[in-house]
């Protein structure tokens, strides 16, 4: 008896292609969406644009920001959730809201290589602390993948990545600091983390060449450690806030007390004031600094007043993009 769709010769008939081909093109879309090539979330074109942080809350401020070369986003963690800047490099850059949550997210940190993974602290909308999230979406999805500490979840106040290693991460949570190797699932402490400006914690910055070595902004100066913060040695014996090194070619930066900000490029022997551009009120300070991955004439900067600047000459001199 010949099967049902079967030709005689036990070949397939033309039904029996048509149907494999729409199976097949069912099981290739099932395929990409498990292999992650599902379109990606939340493209600009889909979001609103927003005026400012503070469009739903006027209490909203900076928390840290992150600039993806690949995409020219410039991302913005807040104490209500994760902006970006699209077009950050034009001269009329635009402002979206990113996803649902509104969390508030302290530690932030971009993928050096990697514009849709990130990794967030801080506290939920709820209360309590988040522990460690991370998104591979954007930001437009969050994961909580570690609670840092067996004794209860962690809210770093500073969080930094590895350039060298992106499986190396650094954050300070309770007057300590504590290190991941395996992309911030597992975390132990190091050492104690001294006070700093960055909402009350050290701000810390890894080394872009030296996945071990670790720079901390802080109270009682400008630190340096080669072994994650076990041993510190001073750089400079200012009032530190932000620290942050060019991938490119190796200048450090830092917001230094009586100077401002400065940069350096003989590893911290000497420092040049570069404050052209920067208006900053009295107690204001730059809390974070973001240098391009490539091109050692692009940074951002944030302030404690929730002002982001861009500089396209090395720190030359800075321009006001946000607000």
């Amino acid at each position: 008896m010949t099967p049902p769709h079967a030709r005689p010769d036990g070949g397939l008939s033309r039904n029996d292609w048509i149907l494999g081909a729409m199976l097949g093109a069912i099981v290739l879309v099932g395929g990409l969406i498990l292999l992650g090539g599902e379109p990606e979330p939340g493209a600009p074109g889909e979001l609103e644009p927003v005026e400012s942080i503070t469009h739903q809350e006027r209490g909203n401020h900076l928390h840290g920001l992150g600039y993806d070369e690949e995409t020219d986003r410039l991302y913005l963690a807040t104490h209500y959730g994760l902006f970006l800047l699209e077009d950050a490099m034009s001269s009329d850059p635009s402002l979206y809201q990113v996803g649902e949550t509104r969390d508030d997210l302290m530690g932030f940190t971009l993928h050096p290589t990697n514009g849709s993974t990130m990794w967030a602290s801080g506290h939920p909308a709820t209360g309590g602390n988040l522990g460690v999230i991370q998104s591979t979406q954007h930001g437009f999805n969050w994961t909580h993948i570690s609670d840092a500490d067996p004794r209860g979840p962690v809210d770093f106040h500073s969080m930094t990545v590895s350039s060298k290693d992106p499986r190396v991460l650094a954050g300070a949570h309770a007057g300590q600091l504590y290190v991941s190797q395996d992309g911030g699932h597992e975390w132990f402490i190091t050492g104690d983390a001294p006070q700093g400006a960055c909402f009350g914690a050290p701000c810390l910055h890894l080394d872009p060449n030296e996945p071990e070595r670790l720079y901390a902004g802080t109270l009682q100066g400008l630190l340096v450690s080669n072994d994650l913060g076990q041993n510190w040695n001073t750089l400079h014996d200012a009032q530190t806030a932000a620290i942050a090194q060019s991938p490119a070619d190796g200048t450090l930066y830092a917001f230094l007390a009586g100077i401002g900000l400065a940069v350096s490029t003989d590893a911290g022997d000497t420092w040049t004031p570069s404050n052209e551009g920067l208006e900053l009120s009295d107690r204001e300070v730059v809390f974070t600094i973001d240098p391009h991955r490539e091109d050692p004439n692009i940074l951002f900067l944030a302030t404690t007043a929730d002002q982001v600047y861009r500089s396209t000459d090395g720190a030359d001199s800075w321009e006001r993009i946000l607000p």
